[in-house]
């Protein structure tokens, strides 16, 4: 029984090593321009939002016709507002696991344009706010998220075989925060321009 259990184990690493050596992987890391977009537009106009700078680190790989991926995603903003003649400062980073599937077109041998949805689960984060009188910093817990989807569109261009570069642009479709209850008024969706480096393993 140990001896046909010791050969199974043989085969089923080397199909899997096999199966590994055929799969062309692509690392994908660079910079998330996070901001945000109000539901209500009369919030955007009450309070100075702009970008805040993230992580994206993920592997991809082609599936047919198709590229697909996940990485772990740093989405959020930077917000600036007054309360009872107070001014207020703040930043907001959002951490997701996320996966996506991209449809390519080849313009050129080096430059493909791209478009697909993504979609993100939250793992938490962080909120930072500070005035005057000092500064606090609070962790955003993950079951305060709701599922995070949306479309996503860009371009990739080759610097040669195994290194390239990506732009990309994320527009949420989906309410960021996930409390029942919530103000529809008061919820946000995630936008945000990916800024990355490719290398094909």
């Amino acid at each position: 029984m140990k001896k046909h259990f010791l050969i199974l184990l043989f085969i089923t690493v080397v199909l899997t090593t096999n199966l590994v050596a055929q799969i062309e992987l692509t690392i994908v890391g660079g910079a998330n321009l996070a901001t945000v977009k109000y539901n209500d537009n009369t919030v955007d106009n009450e309070v100075d939002i702009s970008m805040k700078t993230g992580l994206i680190l993920g592997v991809e790989t082609v599936g047919g016709p198709f590229i697909v991926g996940g990485s772990f995603t740093q989405r959020g903003a930077t917000f600036k507002f007054e309360i009872d003649r107070y001014d207020f400062e703040g930043s907001d980073t959002y951490n997701y696991i996320t996966g996506y599937i991209l449809y390519p077109v080849s313009v050129q041998k080096v430059l493909s344009l791209f478009g697909g949805c993504e979609f993100g689960k939250s793992i938490g984060g962080t909120t930072t706010y500070k005035n005057d009188y000092g500064s606090e910093t609070y962790d955003l817990k993950a079951e305060e998220f709701a599922l995070d989807f949306g479309l996503l569109f860009g371009a990739d261009f080759m610097f040669n075989s195994n290194v390239g570069a990506r732009a990309s642009y994320f527009i949420g479709l989906s309410n960021v925060i996930g409390i029942a209850g919530y103000p529809p008024e008061n919820n946000y969706k995630n936008r945000g321009i990916g800024l990355c480096l490719l290398y094909k393993i």
